[in-house]
């Protein structure tokens, strides 16, 4: 029974978490069984041994696009209910190479709990967290995609930890990792046979049953595909609503390759890019190199910043089977990625600074200390990467070598040198951690619609008026350091600007009043800040939200009348405040305020408000 004192948000949520980790995850897999898996998945149950209350690891073995992820989501999908609690590591190998083992440990807690764990535990302490909350629970652990021995012997999970009837599967292309790791059990996914590989051909390209003359050459193009759903898949999306002249010449270019190795099926694979339209190879190769898992609003975000119709580019892909969304992030097969990665390797194997993007720190390191011009560099993203500790004395003076770069993610602070300039084609910028006080002021960038700076050492973002008349956003959130905002005269499209966490933050430049398209504007915890003053004249006509929320010293509240369209204003907290300027009861678009407890209000109709102690 719930406590009738508990608050009733915080019973819904008890309620919401309880019923999560009693049933069963929702089904990834659409309704539609794939083609050929209902006898494997029988055969996996049988290996299993469900009824058995011993400890068992089973090994899911097969090559590149074989159906490995989507076997071990079908199986979870059938006995995640058969366990106290359960998770599903969509890609080990993606994860380990961003955050490493304590990224994995987490994400199995967090899926196992539905908590948030804080990014301040120590891999030592993680790893005994784990041991901990996982001691004796009968729980199921699928470890999708994993490519070296050393991601599962660092999870420090072992049978001994588990309770009776614990399951972990592990997906892997490698037969030593599954031996090593010494599972009990290894089920190879097996081909297609002739008759499933055509129906699964079929089904993804439909058109091709209408017309005899297809007969021969579905028959020609199962052959070079060799049973590989992955392949049928891809080149059935191709094939699909052409006419037999074009799949002639599409399988008068197979006729030239030989088959089989997962090297071979690349070349395959790559007939499908090369029939994408310009626009389309640059999505598809940005999605490979730097964006897959990645969430999808994300994704289309930066390409839109790059100036790339997103949702068209998105849409054709998923269309032509290249790419998958799920769960509202954007995955694509481990081969596919490979293959978008070496079509940008060959672009110049020898030498990184002269290919159009990177993703490696070596091959940033190099591109930096590299004497030529590296005007080919079109797009950096480096994630967080256990690899970042080599590459600590980074000289950052080379970027202005790469004049045509139009996107770049960084999350690093360790750089030496001083940042002279950036590239005036530069579009978007996210340079979590961003080490030094100022951005270059040498020229505009005239081009840059996001500057994403959070945890920056910002001390002033630039001096006088600069001019970014393409700016939508800027987000300065946590830059500790940072004591003023700029002027921002020469940003008249600025939508968005998060000072979140801005603690020293205690004059705004009043050009901010100016910026007529701003819908979004945060100083929340921004504990030094003492007045915000927008007059009466102040044009901020697009705002909607105004968050001011535990900015303690805040005196007063700006006057509202230049605000008309304001939607959500948060005053809580703000323990300064001894009253709200009187204009507010002229927003008659007003939904949600939040103000301290002891604040007198005018009347405000239909107005949610909340009173914060």
């Amino acid at each position: 029974m719930l406590n009738q004192a508990e608050p009733e948000i915080e019973a819904i949520g008890n309620i919401i978490q309880t019923v999560e980790r009693l049933c069963p995850k929702f089904s990834r897999l659409s309704s539609h069984s794939p083609v050929g898996i209902q006898s494997s998945l029988a055969m996996l149950e049988e290996l299993l041994k469900l009824e058995d209350d011993c400890v068992l690891v089973l090994g899911i073995l097969g090559m590149g696009g074989s159906g490995k992820t989507t076997h071990a989501l079908a199986l979870y999908d059938r006995i995640v209910q058969e366990f106290e609690g359960a998770c599903f590591i969509q890609d080990v190998s993606q994860v380990y190479r961003v955050g490493g083992a304590t990224a994995l440990q987490k994400q199995i807690l967090c899926q196992f709990f539905i908590e948030e764990l804080s990014d301040m535990y120590s891999p030592f302490e993680m790893s005994g967290f784990l041991r901990r909350r996982l001691y004796g629970k009968k729980i199921l652990i699928v470890l999708n995609n994993v490519d070296v021995p050393r991601q599962l012997e660092l999870l420090a999970i072992n049978r001994n930890m588990l309770g009776n009837g614990s399951r972990i599967i592990i997906t892997t292309r490698n037969r030593h990792i599954l031996t090593a790791y010494g599972v009990d059990e290894i089920y190879e996914i097996p081909l297609l046979n002739k008759a499933q590989a055509r129906e699964l051909f079929l089904s993804a390209c439909p058109d091709a049953t209408n017309y005899e003359v297809y007969t021969e050459l579905i028959l020609r193009v199962l052959e070079y595909a060799d049973r590989l759903p992955l392949a049928i898949r891809v080149l059935a999306s191709f094939l699909r609503s052409r006419d037999v002249t074009f799949w002639e010449d599409t399988l008068d270019r197979l006729d030239r390759l030989t088959r089989v190795s997962s090297f071979e099926i690349i070349k395959i694979l790559q007939i499908s890019f090369d029939g994408l339209d310009q626009e389309e190879k640059e999505i598809f190769l940005h999605i490979a190199c730097f964006f897959h898992g990645k969430k999808l609003d994300f994704v289309m975000e930066v390409l839109n910043c790059c100036g790339f119709f997103a949702g068209i580019g998105i849409q054709a892909l998923m269309d032509k089977s290249l790419i998958i969304k799920n769960e509202e992030e954007i995955h694509m097969h481990d081969l596919l990625q490979e293959m978008g990665k070496e079509i940008v390797r060959q672009e110049c194997p020898e030498n990184p600074a002269s290919r159009s993007r990177l993703w490696r720190y070596e091959d940033f390191s190099s591109t930096l200390e590299s004497k030529n011009e590296a005007s080919k560099v079109k797009a950096i993203v480096l994630y967080e990467d256990t690899s970042i500790s080599k590459h600590e004395d980074l000289n950052i003076e080379g970027l202005s070598k790469m004049t045509n770069l139009e996107l770049l993610i960084l999350y690093n602070q360790h750089f030496s040198g001083k940042l002279t300039s950036l590239p005036n084609k530069l579009r978007y910028l996210l340079w979590d951690g961003y080490p030094f006080s100022s951005l270059p002021s040498l020229e505009p960038y005239n081009r840059l619609v996001q500057l994403n700076l959070p945890n920056s050492r910002i001390k002033r973002l630039w001096n006088g008026s600069q001019v970014f008349r393409s700016l939508e956003r800027v987000d300065l959130s946590y830059s500790k350091e940072l004591k003023e905002t700029p002027n921002f005269e020469g940003c008249p499209s600025l939508k968005r600007l998060d000072l979140t966490g801005c603690t020293n933050l205690v004059q705004v430049h009043p050009s901010i009043g100016h910026l007529k398209e701003l819908a979004y504007l945060s100083f929340r915890d921004c504990d030094k800040l003492v007045t915000l003053n927008l007059d009466h004249k102040c044009k901020l006509s697009s705002l909607k939200v105004l968050d001011l929320y535990s900015c303690k010293n805040l005196k007063n509240t700006p006057d509202f009348t230049g605000l008309p369209n304001l939607e959500h204003i948060d005053l809580g907290k703000c323990e300064g405040l001894s009253t709200v300027h009187h204009s507010i009861g002229n927003l008659e678009k007003l939904k949600f305020l939040n103000v301290p407890a002891d604040i007198d209000l005018p009347e405000l109709g239909g107005v949610r408000i909340i009173r914060t102690p």
